[in-house]
């Protein structure tokens, strides 16, 4: 005796003898089935499907096989005929269909191959699923980042699950591939267009086990925007302020800033109500790269964090001072220099002196001149620094040295020297010749 359920849900007996034969209560339309019978001992898994549908409207049904495959076949004046791949030793066929009139109906059966053992207990035992942070048949309030980090755990005892995905809102399945460590990030949809969600989560093991779970929750938004400065500075000298911008939960929501160095290694954090706060990192690590991360739990215990896109840079404070020339363009009436200095600074002054540096007479023995003095002034500390001068040079090669005093600590001075060209501006409509002619007449 084989035992289904009908289109509202009420159990119904299938009766058969030498045929199956499926009487479904609250539907008159009955399935009979010609063969397979209840038993059989088939080699080849792939075997005929034959049978009868007491309607004679009906022109198609859909079938399912051990709950795997999914197609339709035909019907003609009630009667059927198809191939099925019976490829378990206890194998459930479900059938489902309307007729002319839309009055639904379905029916159930289960036909043993004894061709395949019967399966052992560790066999039996089907893959163990779990979604963390859900809890099946619950319904449950998420906040975004949990949404958006929702991980499947697939496990089986035989350690041979062959199939695992999901179905989102009833969408088309996905199909998921496990790491090393038996887990699968869902990656859901971004967009939400429904405020209640739905998702299927299924896996089948290599014996034909197939496990699932149900879940329904709704996503509330705590979101936020974070920004810090100064992006450069010194442990135990530059405090870095962090300014955030929270949006959605609901109040009062607790805040966590931190700054974190790379591999997510916490320097300094500190909770705070407010939407700024100041930091003031004293541990020394080395020149270091960091960035600033805000981790918020509102008053209904919904979760949500925010890193800043930037990434800022801190010194120690025994790093050795180092004074680059990263570019230098100088012209007869303007002159235009990068530079970098390690660690920060944010007040200084640099000296820019030119010495005529001739290749073949070789270097001059005159003194170093003066082409003038650059102004460093910066409410936060910097490393990179642009400047120029609008002094009359003549053409030609010079010895360039670039002399730097702290504004606040006279002890840290160092030069620079470097080869550079003076080229003619496209401005210059002063013959450079004929001036310095009459600026040596004039001298006389």
């Amino acid at each position: 005796m084989n035992k289904g359920v009908s289109k509202f849900g009420a159990v119904y007996l299938c009766l058969f003898m030498t045929v199956f034969v499926c009487f479904c209560a609250g539907s008159e339309i009955e399935v009979t089935l010609i063969s397979p019978e209840p038993r059989i001992s088939s080699g080849d898994s792939r075997v005929e499907l034959e049978g009868l549908v007491s309607d004679l409207t009906v022109k198609e049904f859909r079938i399912i096989v051990n709950s795997q495959s999914d197609r339709f076949i035909a019907v003609d004046k009630g009667y059927f005929k198809g191939i099925v791949d019976l490829d378990q030793r206890e194998n459930k066929i479900m059938i489902f269909g309307a007729n002319q009139q839309r009055k639904q109906f379905r029916a159930e059966f289960t036909v043993v191959n004894e061709v395949f053992r019967e399966k052992t207990e560790d066999q039996k035992i089907a893959p163990f699923l779990e979604v963390q942070g859900l809890t099946p048949d619950k319904f449950q309030i998420l906040s975004t980042l949990q949404y958006l980090n929702l991980e499947l755990l697939a496990t089986d005892n035989r350690g041979e699950i062959v199939q695992v995905g999901y179905v989102f809102n009833g969408e088309k399945p996905v199909y998921l591939r496990l790491n090393d460590s038996s887990r699968a990030r869902l990656n859901l949809p971004k967009d939400l267009s429904r405020l209640s969600q739905s998702l299927h989560v299924f896996a089948l093991d290599n014996d034909g086990n197939r496990s699932s779970l149900n879940f329904h929750f709704r996503v509330d938004h705590l979101d936020c925007d974070l920004l810090f400065t100064p992006q450069v500075g010194i442990f135990g000298v530059t405090p870095i302020v962090l300014s955030s911008r929270v949006t959605g939960g609901t109040e009062p929501v607790k805040k966590k800033f931190s700054i974190r160095a790379s591999g997510d290694i916490e320097i300094l954090s500190k909770e705070s109500q407010e939407s700024d706060v100041l930091l003031q990192p004293e541990v020394n690590f080395g020149k270091t790269v960091f960035y600033a991360q805000l981790d918020l739990v509102d008053k209904n215990g919904i979760e949500g964090r925010c890193t800043s896109k930037e990434r800022g840079l801190l010194y120690p404070q025994e790093f050795p001072r180092q004074f680059h020339v990263l570019s230098a363009r100088l012209e007869t009436i303007k002159q235009s220099l990068s530079f970098q200095m390690e660690p920060p600074i944010q007040k200084g002054e640099v000296s820019v002196l030119l010495k005529k540096n001739d290749p073949l007479q070789g270097m001059s023995q005159e003194e170093w001149k003066v082409l003038g003095s650059i102004s460093l002034n910066s409410s936060t500390p910097r490393t990179n620094w642009e400047s120029s001068l609008t002094q009359r040079v003549p053409v030609g090669p010079y010895l360039m040295k670039l002399s730097f005093a702290s504004g606040t600590q006279s002890q840290m001075s160092f030069t620079q020297t470097t080869q550079v060209l003076v080229t003619r501006s496209m401005h210059d409509s002063v013959d450079l010749l004929q001036g310095i002619l009459r600026e040596e007449l004039g001298n006389r």
